[in-house]
Parts: C-alpha cells; structure tokens; sequence
C-alpha cells in the first residue's frame, strides 16, 4: 500500500510549523518583554529566543518525518523503476537499512546523487543520536572529558570510521542547512528516470 502521501504531509506538517516559528522569531528578535515582580526585581523574556527553541524542535521532527517518508517511498520507487520484482525482493527491501533502500532507488554512481547520499548519511545519523541517545550524538552537548584544566568537549564519532570518540565540537549540521538540503533533495529524487514514479 502506498502511504507516501500521508507521510510527505507529516514531513510538510512540521517543515512549516520549523519555517514559521524562525520567520516569527526573525521578527521579534529586537522585542523583549519585561515583567515586574516587585520594586528591585524583575523577569525579561526574549520571545525571539523561545521561538527558536519551539524551531529546533519541529526541525528534529521534520528530519525524522523525511527519513520516515523516504523509507517508505525508496521501496515503491524502487518496485515502480523494476528494480525490485517479487514479493520476496519487496520484503527484504521493508526490512532492510535505509542506506540499502535509497541505493535501491537511486544510482549512487551518479555524482549528484552520491553528494546528496553522503550528506543525507550525515543528517540521519546525527538525527538519530541526538534522538535515540539523549542528545550525546549531536556535538557531544551532553559529553565531556573532565581534567584538571577543566571540561574538554568530546564527541562520539561513527565506530566505522575509527575511534570511538574525539575531542572537539566537531561539525555537526545546523537545521537550517539540513532542511533547506532535505528540499533540494526532493527535486533531485523526482528528476530523471524517476519523474514518472512522482505521479504514484
């Protein structure tokens, strides 16, 4: 069954909630407001500021409902382009990575495909940690080495690509960036062979 549709409208859901409260915040970020509690003391709030963070959070979900969508369309693009043939091939492909589902789907061969594979790797995993693990993945927020200078920042890295953990940041992915590449990454699924299978 195709549920692509219902999907993508979650992925859109939460791409626009993201894209308004960042507009809102752009415009209200001179805008303060300042609550009195007594006659010495009182609270400021940066609207701007709770903006973003309301932002941050529709922008997890809206990388979280892409990948959701794309692992469900990658099988019917694959099954629409003859890749994949039988009920067998369908079921191993549901069960399978998403890394097998979108080389299922798409040519990583293809340059423009391979960037767009490489970086979409990169947004899921750090996703997917900062998600699944509490925030430890994504730039290390919750993880440091304490010595006597005082905290370093370390990161856990991919074990695949060799040690366990590094110091530093690191790069990470800022959401704004992610986002705008998750849509360039919809023009460039419905191009070429595949444009046929976007009418599905």
């Amino acid at each position: 069954m195709n549920r692509a549709p219902e999907l993508f409208k979650r992925f859109e859901f939460f791409a626009g909630r993201y894209a308004s409260r960042m507009a809102e915040a752009e415009q209200r970020k001179d805008e303060y407001i300042k609550t009195d509690l007594s006659p010495t003391a009182s609270i400021v709030r940066h609207p701007a500021s709770e903006l973003r963070r309301e932002a941050e959070h529709y922008a997890v979900s809206t990388i979280e409902g892409f990948f959701s969508w794309t692992e469900h369309v990658f099988i019917l693009i694959s099954i629409l382009l003859g890749a994949c043939t039988t009920g067998e091939e369908v079921r191993l492909l549901a069960k399978a990575d998403w890394e097998t589902k979108f080389k299922a789907a798409l040519d990583i061969n293809e340059p423009v495909t391979k960037r767009f594979y490489d970086a979409l790797i990169h947004v899921r995993r750090q996703v997917r940690n900062f998600v699944a693990h509490g925030s430890f993945g994504k730039d290390g927020e919750a993880f440091a080495f304490h010595s006597s200078a005082g905290a370093v920042p370390m990161r856990m890295v991919d074990e695949r690509s060799g040690p366990h953990f590094q110091f530093g940041a690191g790069a990470g992915y800022a959401d704004e960036t992610a986002i705008e590449m998750l849509h360039r990454f919809l023009e460039h699924l419905w191009s070429g062979s595949r444009a046929a299978a976007h009418v599905y």
